[in-house]
């Protein structure tokens, strides 16, 4: 059966978590309360990141420097080549920000379709949501329902991710790679997953299986 890849971009893809790394350098405590409030489900992630966003006050050139600075899995692009070879889709899904995706990828000279939340300039900058859902409301992008749009006929779906935001989209895939609290919350939930250092567990995964 012909396979189609749903990845999360931040601490999946990227090494660090790029929202993560705005906050430890501009944020403040009140940013960190905002974030615990977002993790314990007090307020969704528009709200949190529209919060974020109205204490930081970033400016193009913050969001430049994480474009600039922040690690790739060193097995992402093996895993992009193994699965074209393969004529697998692969779709980035994020609850981040379109601009830093899109700079990371072409600072790596990658090319995949991408899904997520827009940084809106001049500063101070705000956050537009194209992806949201108004029926859940959790996330400011809707991954679950973006792979429901983009799922063909015979594929077979496969998740890769490693937080909350992956939680819903995760459930409703056949085959999930987790790591961190997307993993916790398929052990809580008795989902069954495949554990996911980086992307090698992948790659070795994909060579056995199409033997």
């Amino acid at each position: 059966m012909r396979l189609a890849f749903f990845v999360d971009f931040d601490g999946t893809i990227t090494l660090e978590d790029t929202c993560d790394i705005l906050l430890s350098r501009h944020g403040n405590p009140k940013l960190w309360e905002i974030n615990q409030r977002w993790e314990n489900k007090e307020i969704s992630s528009r709200e949190c990141i529209s919060a974020c966003l109205a204490e930081m006050k970033l400016t193009p050139e913050d969001i430049q420097r994480v474009v600039r600075e922040v690690p790739i899995d060193p097995y992402f692009k093996t895993f992009l080549q193994l699965a074209g070879q393969r004529q697998y889709p692969v779709y980035i899904l994020s609850d981040g920000y379109q601009q830093i995706i899109q700079g990371v990828l072409d600072r790596e000279k990658i090319t995949v379709p991408f899904y997520a939340n827009r940084l809106e300039y001049p500063a101070p900058i705000t956050a537009s949501f194209p992806y949201y859902n108004e029926e859940c409301g959790r996330c400011g992008t809707c991954k679950n329902g973006i792979i429901k749009q983009l799922i063909k006929p015979g594929e077979q779906r496969v998740y890769l991710g490693d937080g909350a935001s992956d939680f819903c989209a995760a459930a409703g895939c056949e085959i999930i790679f987790a790591r961190g609290k997307l993993a916790r919350y398929c052990q809580g939930q008795q989902i069954p997953y495949n554990n996911f250092p980086d992307f090698q567990e992948v790659i070795k995964w994909l060579e056995q299986r199409d033997k």
